[in-house]
């Protein structure tokens, strides 16, 4: 649903909780939850009373990405800036710095990597500039607390309502979905095909 723009500068703040799974895990991944189905038991946990994953957004002047990734602390974060659709060619290697960032901006459809149009020209028309995107855990790397997913969602939030729209929890679920898949796929040409060969994507 399209809401009014945030106001350049104003940041959107998306927290969520981490999540241990007692059974079923994985089995609400695509393909396999769309072929037979998912049943996952989790619980929704905080750290230290606090939502420990979390992202913020916000519009900014320059028609350019600003990525920022680690701890809440500016200071110790892993900074990127994206000023061209080559800087984001990379976002469908997840060991690539800032890959899941990069990929949420394309699954947003904020941006569109195999437009004709540049980076800057996107953001400037739709947008009147760019953005900045902050992403953190505070769980140990690895930890299985869903963190890679609760950060998806997380990061998608916080883009959405920046760009002036609201989503939906279930629309989220498939964004995020959506999101992981794009994120571990490998590009070829204008379709997308998975690492392990189970799906297909068109762009």
């Amino acid at each position: 649903e399209q809401v009014e723009l945030p106001g350049p500068g104003q940041w959107v703040v998306a927290e969520c909780p981490a999540r241990v799974d007692f059974s079923g895990g994985w089995s609400d991944t695509p393909p396999l939850a769309y072929e037979l189905g998912g049943a996952v038991l989790g619980l929704a946990v905080r750290v230290d009373g606090r939502r420990p994953i979390g992202a913020r957004a916000r519009r900014i002047p320059e028609p350019e990405l600003w990525l920022a990734v680690g701890p809440r602390q500016d200071e110790m974060t892993v900074k990127i800036v994206c000023r061209c659709l080559a800087d984001l060619r990379d976002y469908c290697q997840p060991h690539a710095p800032g890959a899941l960032l990069k990929a949420a901006f394309i699954c947003a459809g904020i941006v569109h990597v195999h437009s004709e149009l540049q980076l800057s020209e996107q953001l400037l028309r739709t947008f009147g500039g760019g953005f900045e995107l902050h992403t953190w855990s505070e769980l140990p790397h690895g930890s299985g607390l869903g963190t890679s997913s609760i950060l998806a969602g997380t990061a998608l939030a916080a883009l959405q309502r920046a760009a002036g729209r609201v989503v939906g929890t279930e629309a989220l679920i498939h964004a995020v979905l959506h999101l992981e898949q794009v994120l571990t796929t490998v590009e070829t040409g204008f379709h997308r095909v998975s690492q392990d060969g189970l799906d297909l994507l068109t762009s």
